[in-house]
């Protein structure tokens, strides 16, 4: 799909071109409808890794990436699973309370809102994310 070939040989960009190729990837992901989900999946781990990376216009891209796709999503209780793979939440968390932030307050406060849509309608991420 577009967004795999969007991220492809990403770690191989500029890192102008990658916060580009990233904000393309969230762009991509505003619209998507659950019929659509796997054009996006096979992007998932590395979008799910990319949330390590240290450049904080990237992690941004990455992370309105995943709040777009739980927003489309919200109601898709399988998709929501799979969307929120086990290292995604734990990149996420560890984004929320990294010292100095990486994230500005306004994607802050959409992480959060990420997380709360994601625990309300799907009790099993819910209480993964407890247990983490």
């Amino acid at each position: 799909g577009g967004l795999a070939d969007c991220l492809l040989y990403l770690e191989f960009f500029s890192i102008n071109a990658q916060r580009n190729a990233l904000a393309i990837a969230a762009n991509c992901c505003q619209s998507i409808t659950p019929d659509e989900f796997h054009f996006v999946a096979d992007s998932l781990p590395l979008l799910t890794q990319r949330l390590t990376h240290q450049d904080k216009k990237s992690v941004e891209s990455t992370c309105l990436c995943f709040a777009r796709l739980v927003d489309n999503f919200q109601h898709e209780e399988n998709l929501l699973q799979q969307v929120a793979s086990k290292d995604l939440l734990t990149n996420v968390q560890q984004l929320l309370v990294v010292t100095p932030p990486i994230l500005s307050s306004g994607m802050f406060i959409m992480v959060v809102r990420m997380f709360s849509l994601m625990c309300s309608n799907c009790p099993t991420l819910a209480v993964q994310l407890m247990k983490q």
